[in-house]
């Protein structure tokens, strides 16, 4: 431009813009925001794909947690069911130890009447023989 040419002149600006943007379209001059976009598009590019990693983790976690929960309330439920099950053989098998233990108390006391009618018996038929013999 020559010296003394007002730069806010509107076609001087225009003449600018062409020559800067000539200059970069041709290679000449390195842009410097061309430069920023460049990185900042390779930087999304990286977001991206590692967006895109971390999601198929995030899935693949979320599935093995809902695999795993779905399999520990079963096995809760069939730890409940269990329970349940056992309390109710504990009470059957208990009411059955009372029965057996009244009914081993009454063969005890059968026994021990049934061997004192022996023993009585055995006295009486000794005291019989031994008359008998003394006749």
């Amino acid at each position: 431009f020559p010296q003394g040419a007002p730069t806010s002149h509107p076609f001087a600006m225009r003449v600018r813009v062409c020559c800067l943007a000539s200059a970069a379209a041709g290679g000449l001059v390195a842009n410097p925001i061309s430069k920023v976009v460049e990185i900042l598009q390779s930087l999304k590019a990286k977001v991206v794909k590692e967006g895109e990693a971390e999601q198929a983790s995030f899935e693949q976690f979320g599935h093995f947690c809902k695999t795993e929960s779905q399999e520990k309330q079963f096995d809760i439920r069939d730890g409940e069911n269990q329970v349940e099950q056992l309390q109710a053989t504990v009470e059957k098998s208990s009411a059955r130890i009372e029965e057996l233990e009244s009914r081993i108390a009454k063969l005890a006391e059968t026994v021990t009447s049934d061997e004192n009618d022996l023993k009585r018996a055995k006295d009486i038929r000794k005291k019989e023989h031994d008359e008998y013999k003394d006749k």
